[in-house]
């Protein structure tokens, strides 16, 4: 695992796919927590960064500002 801390906040990352074990400001969990040496149940602890699921036409505006990512899933015309 890989230990972060700034300020009050502290992180576990597992290093096998780089889940969040555990995410704390002080002292008080903000994500639900799981033993970093055991596998989480379904996708607890997956960080979904960018963006947590498929982008229609891979098309979205932000603050004003329009994106066009390359569409990657070709069958549903989508970011993923």
């Amino acid at each position: 695992t890989v230990s972060l801390a700034a300020g009050d906040y502290h992180a576990t990352i597992v290093t096998v796919g780089a889940g969040l074990a555990e995410l704390t400001f002080q002292g008080c969990h903000l994500v639900i927590p799981h033993k970093p040496e055991e596998m989480p149940l379904a996708h607890l602890g997956k960080v979904l960064i960018p963006w947590p699921n498929r982008i229609a036409n891979g098309c979205y505006r932000y603050q004003g500002q329009e994106y066009q990512l390359p569409i990657n899933e070709h069958s549903s015309k989508a970011a993923i």
